[in-house]
């Protein structure tokens, strides 16, 4: 055993392996398939998947600055008319009712914790960009993915409804 752990470690060991796939565009050990929310626009889904490869990747600066723009654009949405500042936006879709004060809370620590991982020298930690993650996600979810379910649950009953006269 010891020298099949000699030879492997001679030979580079779990970094030449790593090396070996990278050079073959593997990744070892394999990581499962990043995926938005399910309903998520295609280019707020874009960012997002950029956003989570990178937290994966240990690329914190960039999963922050990624998870930032992923709500940012994902609010135009709602309100295209806003330009300019994020935090405008999130104050003007609280407004208007579109978004709970609770996830008006979140966009705006997703707001912030992007800065840091834009404007500052130090990376952020890790944990605030878990927290970065899941927010992002929740507010996806409740932006997008949760009306899409409700409407085709309507449509579903509505169906049933019309089928159950005949």
């Amino acid at each position: 055993m010891t020298d099949n752990l000699s030879t492997f470690a001679l030979h580079g060991g779990s970094q030449a392996i790593n090396n070996k796939c990278q050079n073959l565009g593997m990744t070892y050990p394999p990581s499962a398939v990043s995926s938005a929310p399910d309903h998520v626009p295609e280019k707020v889904a874009r960012v997002y998947v950029q956003a989570e490869e990178a937290e994966k990747r240990n690329h914190l600066d960039t999963a922050a600055m990624g998870y930032r723009k992923t709500i940012d654009i994902g609010l135009k949405a709602f309100a295209p008319d806003v330009r300019g500042d994020f935090g405008p936006r999130i104050n003007k879709l609280a407004e208007d009712g579109k978004l709970p004060p609770a996830l008006k809370d979140w966009c705006h620590q997703v707001r912030l914790l992007g800065n840091e991982g834009t404007h500052e020298l130090d990376e952020p930690a890790a944990e605030d960009v878990a927290d970065l993650a899941g927010f992002t996600q929740s507010v996806l979810e409740y932006l997008f993915t949760m009306p899409k379910r409700v409407e085709d649950r309507k449509a579903a009953a509505a169906a049933a409804a019309a089928k159950a006269k005949r």
